[in-house]
């Protein structure tokens, strides 16, 4: 969304800014074709009306807010779990021979290179990286060819494999958390919402204390919105989840590996 690919407070503000023009303009075209039919207790009917659809419209944000920030703390689990599946892999593999298990290490340092590196843009896009694929399929045949030497290396070999395993499931997790998003149907509730919150207003005349009032209402509500658009787009800004844990695991753990592959 282009509002998203803009800087978090400018969009957030322009976003916010849209919201207010649009609700306005939905209450002046309201009053405009409605006043003429008012009663003296429709102001009395929309004073109740207001305050019971806000409510409403309220719980519908921080239904799907919630909903939201919960995937969004998931895939921030998930990244995590698999930093700590190739962490185990790699430190399990130094408990082999190193030279034999150079290669293996050298091409498990390339696919959290290449994460880091390209796969995390690509996500933004709900795409994954087919070089991580290619780097991932080779750790994970060198792992099957593996020869054991010993009950513990044989144990090892077998957790190594469960764990790289689990970094292909982590990958899937997170692209389909990518592609998901905000389910169509709840984002139109959200905006319809939106516009039935306000639509009451209408009833009122357009004083100064009023418009302000209304455009407070409209302009905080186009917030919300746009903070449920922005956690539900995780890889893109501007709540965007960096690979921080993929980082520090390059960076600490493979530091040498590292250091060989940028010469």
């Amino acid at each position: 969304m282009p509002f998203l690919s803009l800087s978090s407070w400018f969009g957030a503000v322009l976003f916010a800014a849209v919201a207010t023009v649009a609700a306005l303009t939905l209450y002046f075209a309201l009053r405009w074709a409605l006043i003429r039919h008012t009663a003296g207790d429709t102001q009395a009917i929309s004073g109740p009306s207001i305050q019971r659809m806000g409510t409403l419209y309220a719980l519908v944000l921080a239904f799907i807010f919630a909903q939201e920030y919960l995937d969004y703390n998931e895939i921030n689990a998930i990244a995590t779990r698999e930093a700590g599946a190739i962490a185990s892999v790699y430190n399990g593999l130094r408990k082999y021979d190193f030279e034999k298990t150079r290669q293996i290490r050298r091409a498990v340092a390339k696919y959290v290179e290449t994460v880091i590196v390209e796969e995390w843009h690509l996500l933004s896009e709900h795409k994954l990286s087919h070089n991580a694929w290619k780097h991932y399929r080779e750790v994970e045949v060198k792992l099957l060819h593996l020869a054991p030497q010993g009950l513990f290396q044989s144990d090892l070999r077998a957790q190594m494999i469960q764990d790289w395993d689990m970094v292909s499931r982590a990958r899937i997790s997170r692209v389909s958390f990518a592609v998901y998003g905000v389910p169509a149907f709840l984002m139109g509730v959200c905006i319809a919402g939106f516009f039935f919150a306000v639509a009451p207003y209408f009833a009122f005349a357009p004083k100064a204390a009023n418009l302000c009032l209304i455009s407070l209402h409209a302009f905080f509500n186009g917030l919300i919105i746009y903070l449920i658009l922005a956690v539900a787009n995780p890889f893109s800004l501007p709540a965007r989840i960096e690979p921080a844990v993929f980082e520090m695991l390059m960076h600490r753990d493979m530091a040498n590996v590292a250091s060989e592959l940028k010469k």
